[in-house]
């Protein structure tokens, strides 16, 4: 009975400080207009142990992006919204991308990976595993990440998931993605994420697409 009481109190800590973690979605898909600047929405990590950002970014069209977009972390360590800290800043998705459009009514409760398309240019016949945007034309919101692992040139391409939203006939696959994982300190009571699609001056320069999700463990 005692050797039961001691591994008891043992266990104990582990089970009070289990970590649950939480995914928020601070923004969700939006598309930044060229020479645009959008300010994130802020979220709430004051109650978290450990909050990470996961950030993507993607140029859907054949329209280069020559300066990428400017991604701006800010930090708050009061919970007001007049102390904003810029915490860190780097560039995403510079360059041209490669449009690959779907060639049929796509069903999510088909459970299909192997989607047909006109194209098969770009890094899709690369090689490996490759990380792919699919643009909703109908909801924007609705746009997700796919990792392409196959293809049929000009004919499918195969990833990796079945996708988490019927997306339009004329739904269109680009090339050109960018993620950035980054770590927030631990004092941060707020973040948000400034996008700013204003690096190159060019008057046409892409539109770029971003969603930024917050990853958190607490009690």
């Amino acid at each position: 009975m005692k050797k039961l009481a001691i591994l008891l109190v043992m266990l104990m800590p582990t089970v009070l400080f289990a970590q649950n973690p939480r995914t928020i979605v601070a923004d969700d898909w939006e598309e930044i207009s060229r020479l645009s600047v959008k300010v994130g929405t802020p979220t709430y990590i004051g109650n978290f142990d450990s909050a990470t950002l996961f950030i993507a970014t993607a140029v859907a069209t054949t329209t280069a992006n020559t300066g990428g977009i400017e991604i701006i972390v800010q930090v708050n360590p009061t919970d007001d919204d007049d102390f904003w800290i810029n915490q860190a800043s780097f560039t995403l998705s510079g360059g041209t991308s490669v449009g690959a459009s779907m060639g049929w009514i796509y069903s999510a409760a088909s459970d299909v990976t192997k989607i047909q398309v006109n194209s098969t240019l770009g890094t899709y016949d690369d090689g490996g595993p490759v990380m792919i945007f699919l643009e909703n034309e109908t909801t924007v919101a609705n746009s997700e990440l796919c990792m392409a692992i196959g293809y049929a040139s000009n004919t499918s391409i195969t990833v990796a998931d079945v996708l988490t939203n019927t997306p339009a006939a004329s739904s269109t696959f680009w090339d050109l993605v960018h993620t950035k994982i980054y770590p927030l300190p631990k004092w941060a009571k707020d973040v948000r994420v400034i996008y700013d699609n204003t690096v190159s001056a060019s008057p046409t320069n892409a539109s770029i697409y971003t969603k930024t999700i917050v990853y958190g463990t607490r009690p």
